[in-house]
């Protein structure tokens, strides 16, 4: 069987939800279908206002923007905002692309958590960081390697899409993997946030030698890390640069973890409007793809 990742399309929905508005409103399926479940019926959030502020005035507790803190003041308010997802295709042709989702999610759910074989050709080597936020600092770890492919063989079946596998710093330092190596090995199939991610591998044979020249060993990952820039927003030319690193950002400043993703830039460009690495303006999506 041949499949394509249906979890991560971003040109089946968009959402106004205030909190999309810095990814231009493109939502995946899978957060609209499976983590929200807020199409066709939509879904109804509250925006925290505040009278002083809105008027230009200062906050008489100190505060410079509206929080958990803010109910209860005399010039706190909210407004009820009932928003539903919009389709960018048509319905026949929604119909048609919900058929392939919930194929493919039949396959993962089927293959969820088990061990698989995999012959893939690799694609992209980045270190993986992950950011953790305390209440008054905040940490850059290096958690090893991302491997990427942009297509794999797992078990009898043809994923014609991306996926990722993760790796320890000593096994890079040891193998030396890097863009073009086709890899044959054994991992545990999981999802996460809706992307195909192998983890624990073994039985690693490198088929093919890379054809590229290695760039990443645990020392250069750590240099990167000192000069590592990060944006708050995705824009499609620095996800497809080599340098661009999504990163898997803990905030533990609250009560409860929030967890997220955010973009860094490994060369330490300011923003990607002056970077000379990848000529052009920072794109959306949307725009790269006409």
């Amino acid at each position: 069987m041949k499949f394509r990742n249906e979890f991560k399309r971003m040109d089946i929905f968009r959402c106004r939800h205030d909190s999309h508005e810095k990814f231009e409103y493109k939502v995946s399926a899978l957060h609209i279908l499976e983590r929200k479940r807020c199409f066709p019926h939509g879904c109804v959030y509250f925006r925290w206002r505040c009278r002083l502020l809105e008027k230009g005035k200062a906050c008489y507790r100190g505060y410079s923007h509206v929080g958990r803190l803010c109910p209860g003041c005399q010039y706190f308010f909210e407004d009820k905002i009932n928003n539903r997802p919009e389709l960018r295709v048509n319905e026949q042709e929604y119909q048609a692309w919900h058929e392939r989702y919930q194929e493919f999610a039949e396959w993962v759910e089927k293959m969820q958590n088990r061990q698989v074989n995999v012959l893939a050709t690799l694609s992209a080597v980045k270190p993986r960081f992950q950011r953790v936020l305390y209440p008054k600092t905040s940490a850059l770890h290096l958690r090893g390697f991302q491997l990427a492919f942009s297509e794999a063989f797992i078990e009898m079946d043809h994923f014609e899409d991306e996926c990722y596998a993760v790796i320890g710093r000593t096994v890079q330092d040891r193998i030396k993997l890097a863009a073009g190596a086709k890899l044959e090995f054994r991992a545990t199939f999981t999802l996460n946030r809706g992307r195909v991610l192998l983890e624990k591998l073994h039985g690693f044979e490198v088929v093919e030698a890379p054809t590229d020249a290695v760039e990443w060993n645990s020392s250069a990952a750590l240099v990167a890390r000192t000069i590592a820039v990060g944006f708050d927003w995705q824009p499609a030319k620095c996800l497809k640069c080599k340098y661009g690193v999504l990163t898997d950002v803990e905030d533990r400043r609250q009560p409860h973890i929030i967890e997220r993703r955010q973009l860094y830039c490994l060369q330490g460009m300011p923003d990607p409007e002056v970077c000379p690495l990848v000529p052009g303006r920072a794109l959306g999506e949307d725009e790269c793809q006409k």
